[in-house]
């Protein structure tokens, strides 16, 4: 999403905005980074609300959490997360963030620089 500059501009209203990226097939053992922002105004009225990046490492068969925020009041920054990749592995990423059924939530989130290196 942009950045929120009022209220329901540039959010996640009423649902969840899901991302999958292709899959990547790493040879090498290697290191998963990214950036990522979270935020969100409200009061934590419902408990469906927040930001969950999962990597796959078997082509999306199966996902483990790299990054879940809950439903939490929080300013968007931008913070980084990692996790080592084994070689062979088929990495696939899922992110989600989900806005609930409350009143007046205004959710963000992003991903940005992904990369996967090798190990050094």
């Amino acid at each position: 999403t942009a950045t929120n500059t009022s209220a329901g501009a540039n959010d996640v209203d009423g649902g969840t905005c899901t991302l999958m990226s292709p899959v990547f097939n790493v040879a090498n053992a290697s290191d998963l980074d990214l950036a990522y922002f979270h935020g969100q105004r409200d009061a934590g009225d419902d408990a469906t609300d927040g930001m969950l990046v999962e990597v796959s490492t078997n082509g999306g068969a199966s996902f483990s959490n790299l990054v879940n925020i809950g439903d939490v009041t929080s300013n968007a920054v931008w913070t980084d997360a990692s996790m080592s990749i084994a070689a062979g592995s088929q990495v696939q990423i899922r992110v989600q963030v989900t806005d609930g059924a409350g009143p007046g939530d205004l959710v963000e989130g992003g991903i940005d620089d992904v990369s996967i290196c090798d190990t050094p």
